[in-house]
């Protein structure tokens, strides 16, 4: 993945509003509880629904991206490997 691939995911899953981006060894990890329910410990609906969305988007923009949408606890989080 080029830096500039790296850079565009990064403006995309900022574009949101309410995910945070950390970069790992070769991986993105973009996690969020904005609308998750802390104190029962579960996601948000929202959350998720955005996270699937912008998989998909990341997906159909960068070929051989690999992308997992999971969730621990209230936490969801889009996690893209290269």
């Amino acid at each position: 993945m080029t830096i500039n691939e790296k850079k565009d995911i990064i403006r995309r899953i900022m574009s949101v509003g309410f995910f945070s981006v950390k970069e790992e060894d070769n991986s993105l990890v973009c996690s969020t509880r904005k609308h998750g329910d802390i104190e029962n410990g579960t996601p948000g609906n929202e959350d998720l629904e955005t996270a699937d969305l912008k998989s998909i988007e990341i997906l159909d923009e960068v070929p051989g991206a690999r992308v997992t949408v999971d969730t621990v606890d209230e936490w969801t989080r889009i996690i893209i490997r290269f």
